[in-house]
């Protein structure tokens, strides 16, 4: 999967599933220390299947110059809504609400803090 620089490209499944758009958070920054930007994202894909579910990933990619090259990619369990961000010691910081256990599917309400970090595995790794 190669992300092309300039493009918008909305991101689609073998399976039929369909980026939400709207739910796409970018943390810019020369990750490899090479002098290039590179990017982490995190999206959401949904209708995978042909059902009404989604699911969230992020994912890690370099710099080339002309296009970004995936690196590396995570699912996040239930992130129904996250913030992603970079912290001082170039961890992944991703806030996001989780269901309980007495809410409804529509209405998570607690709150999870996940930490993520770049390894030689090209995966982040989730760091408690």
């Amino acid at each position: 999967m190669a992300l092309y620089l300039g493009m918008r490209a909305v991101l689609k499944t073998t399976d039929g599933g369909t980026e939400y758009e709207d739910a796409r958070e970018t943390v810019l920054g020369d990750f490899n220390a090479d002098g290039i930007q590179d990017v982490v994202v995190l999206y959401t894909i949904e209708g995978s299947g042909g059902g009404n579910g989604y699911y969230r990933e992020l994912s890690m990619f370099y710099g080339n110059g002309t296009s970004y090259d995936l690196q590396g990619s995570t699912s996040l369990e239930d992130a129904a809504s996250s913030d992603l961000r970079i912290t001082s010691d170039g961890l992944f910081a991703v806030k996001s609400l989780s269901l309980g256990p007495d809410d409804s599917n529509c209405c998570p309400s607690i709150e999870t803090k996940s930490l993520f970090r770049f390894d030689g595995s090209k995966r982040p790794a989730n760091t408690p």
